[in-house]
């Protein structure tokens, strides 16, 4: 499995100057199974904050829809951009709700979560579900690598020292994005019992999951 660096790495929230100005991110470094990184970001202009993260991603060679699209995203999304809109008070006059702290959020079909992750990032505790192993273990990824740069984005200096890196590396640390606040399940959910759903698993280049009866 390659490693994006070049571009997985470009404008990421905690940037440190390593091994003759090669900009890397020590969220990466100590989240080291997250092996593609894709980043994201969002302005409000009604709270002038800013909703940047990053996603760990499947191998975007294997992968050519949802990962490849969002490594090659430029910091949006389209599912997310709709969820921005609407979490910002809608467009134009349009709906929307409230997605603040102290919200709960649950997304079924969460796949990468990367809708997950935006929420998080807004502070709201977040229930990840999906069917598929795979994508959960890029949720839990997720949440290490904005944890630990949420962590670390609190220490004295961004270069962090050995006891930062230490501390950051414990997931009760990772503010909004601690298990605590981010519950990521693997899961079938259906609105009827169905006993002949047995296999679930990913279509071929696809993230999308594909459910087979016997």
């Amino acid at each position: 499995m390659g490693n994006s660096a070049s571009t997985a790495y470009a404008g990421s929230v905690l940037g440190v100057e390593l091994d003759g100005g090669i900009r890397r991110n020590l969220s990466a470094v100590l989240c080291s199974h997250a092996r593609w990184i894709g980043n994201i970001k969002y302005s409000s202009e009604r709270s002038r904050r800013e909703f940047g993260y990053q996603l760990s991603l499947h191998d975007t060679t294997q992968d050519l829809v949802v990962s490849k699209l969002l490594l090659e995203s430029n910091g949006t999304y389209g599912t997310v951009s709709e969820v921005h809109a609407v979490c910002e008070g809608g467009q134009d006059g349009g709906y929307g709700i409230d997605c603040e702290k102290g919200k709960t959020f649950v997304e079924v079909g969460s796949a990468l979560g990367h809708v997950s992750m935006y929420m998080a990032t807004r502070g709201m505790s977040v229930v990840a579900i999906d069917p598929l192993e795979a994508n959960i273990e890029r949720v839990r990824e997720s949440m290490c690598l904005n944890g630990v740069a949420a962590c670390l984005l609190g220490s004295p200096q961004l270069s962090a020292g050995a006891h930062d890196r230490d501390r950051c590396s414990q997931s009760s640390e990772w503010l909004s994005y601690s298990p605590k606040h981010v519950l990521a399940i693997v899961a079938l959910v259906s609105n009827e019992a169905n006993e002949s759903l047995t296999l679930v698993e990913s279509e071929p280049h696809n993230l999308a999951a594909t459910i087979k009866g016997e």
